[in-house]
């Protein structure tokens, strides 16, 4: 399913492939241009937005219906992830936090 050509003649693993080198490019080079803040809060700001390009950019490639991706979503008893999934005319059913690599996550809190 993945190896099909779509109308570039390329595939969608070839797409998918673009779109990771080119958000590594711009990460590379904004991280450059930005030092980090002490809190790592300035990471997640920059990563943020360029992860949401990704995010949408794949799931164009795999989905023919793919869901709407909510920036910064607000939900009682989900709190406040990064990004939300929701398909038109239904709640956001999905949700990605973004953390620093230094940070672990404790799954029992979720």
């Amino acid at each position: 399913m993945l190896a099909r050509p779509n109308d570039s003649g390329r595939s969608i693993v070839q797409q998918v492939a673009q779109a990771l080198q080119e958000f590594a490019h711009t990460v590379r080079r904004d991280r450059k241009a930005n030092p980090p803040a002490s809190d790592g809060s300035g990471l997640e700001q920059l990563l943020a937005p360029r992860f949401q390009t990704l995010v949408e950019a794949v799931l164009a490639q795999i989905s023919g219906k793919p869901p709407r991706v909510l920036p910064e979503y607000r939900r009682s008893g989900v709190g406040r992830p990064d990004l939300a999934f929701a398909h038109e005319g239904s709640p956001a059913r999905a949700f990605i936090e973004l953390k620093e690599p230094r940070l672990r996550l404790d799954p029992k809190k979720f």
